[in-house]
């Protein structure tokens, strides 16, 4: 899936930024490289696929370069209270540090439990702190700044469908 991922990259950068006659002078080196991948002929399941591909290449690199260890960003699938149906989840880790001391809280009767939301809306300053660093570090890092690309085409296409 990362070699893929990697030619879907490189390959739907070039037909977003490039004009269709540019793209038939160039048809002769893709086909070298391996399939054309079109953002267009992706079904749903497909582009859903590729996000969290794209997704998790975005954040391991982020990861690895923020400066702070409570920016990284970590995705887990939770199934939700009533549902069987798992839904994928990317947090920050100060707040999922924030979450689970809540919830120890709670349950060592400490204090009443906090909702999500109360949690979220406390940790405003370091969610604006975090965004801050993230377009930093995309303006200044061309490869996050490829993939940043690359997940703004797919779920372009994904809210057309």
């Amino acid at each position: 899936m990362r070699a893929i991922l990697a030619a879907f990259i490189s390959l739907s950068v070039s037909a977003s930024i490039l004009p269709s006659s540019a793209l038939a002078a160039q048809s002769g080196t893709e086909e070298a490289e391996g399939e054309v991948i079109r953002v267009e002929d992706l079904s749903r399941h497909q582009l859903n696929t590729y996000i969290e591909e794209a997704e998790e290449q975005f954040y391991a690199i982020f990861n690895s370069i923020n400066s702070n260890d409570g920016f990284d960003i970590h995705c887990r699938k939770d199934t939700r209270v009533g549902s069987n149906i798992p839904v994928r989840n990317c947090q920050p880790r100060f707040l999922t540090d924030a979450m689970a001391g809540s919830a120890s809280d709670y349950m060592f009767d400490i204090q009443t439990l906090t909702p999500d939301q109360g949690i979220v809306s406390n940790a405003k300053p370091e969610l604006e702190l975090l965004k801050a660093e993230m377009a930093e570090l995309i303006a200044s890092n061309a490869q996050l700044r490829e993939i940043a690309g690359i997940l703004n085409l797919l779920r372009a296409r994904r809210a057309q469908l």
